[in-house]
């Protein structure tokens, strides 16, 4: 049912008119007359003010409010907001403790505390470095231990030893903090830095008879893919053709990989070179 506040005006001057037309036989509601004019100043009015009821509604959820707002949901939650969020960002790390919230030390918790801006970070030269994705093992060095493989929000600092050890530092920092705030009795959480395996992707796609595909939306497409893969996270061929069928390829024809390609908890897949051709 449609709320009472999402009428629009012309709805609302319509709605007045007709009340006007039950008050006389046969009223002049024209334009120009004066119950049009009367009823479109009220129905301007009253417009107003479902605009306003409007906006009070959406403020009351998270997922509808706006910026300002947003951060008075997150604050009452005690969700700091990092200047280096965006709203979007934001609003996922809101409805991910609404939906899922601390349970004592589960493996998403772990996931979240890795995942912790305003703990979880690293700052060189005013610049801010914090993990990006964070996969979590459980007895991953032994009965009781947790291993989490991150990767940075700056992929460029992997491996990086001068002059200082960014990732190095990124990572203690998330180690340090994380143990800070385990459970009790759990053995310590070690946060190793995955490292990335460039993966080739190699396609033949076939057009639909009379078509064409566009192969660089495909390209781009299946690099974004690539590079949001997480620790851990396997590669399956499938997933490369359902891309390229979903921007208009008739059928797809994958010479690189051969193979669906599984990954170890401490690498992560990227994009190398990646060559669509229309056959």
């Amino acid at each position: 049912m449609t709320l009472e506040y999402k009428k629009d005006f012309d709805q609302i001057l319509s709605d007045i008119l007709n009340d006007y037309s039950n008050l006389d036989s046969n009223p002049d509601v024209s334009q120009g007359s004066m119950p049009f004019i009367m009823g479109s100043v009220l129905a301007s009015m009253i417009w107003g003010l479902y605009r306003y009821n409007d906006y009070n509604a959406k403020q009351m959820f998270v997922d509808t409010s706006d910026s300002e707002n947003l951060r008075k949901h997150g604050a009452i939650l005690d969700i700091p907001y990092l200047e280096s969020d965006t709203d979007s960002t934001y609003l996922d790390k809101i409805l991910s403790f609404l939906r899922q919230p601390s349970a004592g030390g589960n493996q998403l918790d772990f996931e979240n505390w890795a995942l912790d801006q305003e703990n979880c970070f690293y700052t060189n030269e005013e610049i801010l470095y914090y993990n990006k994705y964070a996969h979590v093992v459980s007895n991953a060095f032994g009965s009781g231990t947790v291993g989490i493989y991150t990767v940075p929000s700056d992929e460029t600092i992997i491996d990086v030893t001068t002059p200082v050890n960014i990732e190095e530092e990124l990572r203690s920092v998330s180690q340090i903090y994380i143990n800070l705030v385990r459970p009790l009795g759990m053995l310590a959480a070690s946060v190793v830095s995955a490292k990335p395996l460039l993966q080739s992707v190699t396609m033949i796609v076939y057009a639909t008879t009379g078509g064409t595909v566009d192969t660089v939306a495909i390209s781009d497409a299946i690099e974004e893919e690539l590079n949001s893969m997480t620790p851990g996270e396997d590669l399956y061929m499938s997933t490369l053709i359902c891309i390229a069928l979903s921007y208009g390829a008739k059928n797809a024809v994958l010479t690189a990989p051969t193979t669906d390609i599984s990954v170890i908890d401490s690498r992560f897949i990227r994009s190398d070179t990646i060559t669509i051709s229309e056959a």
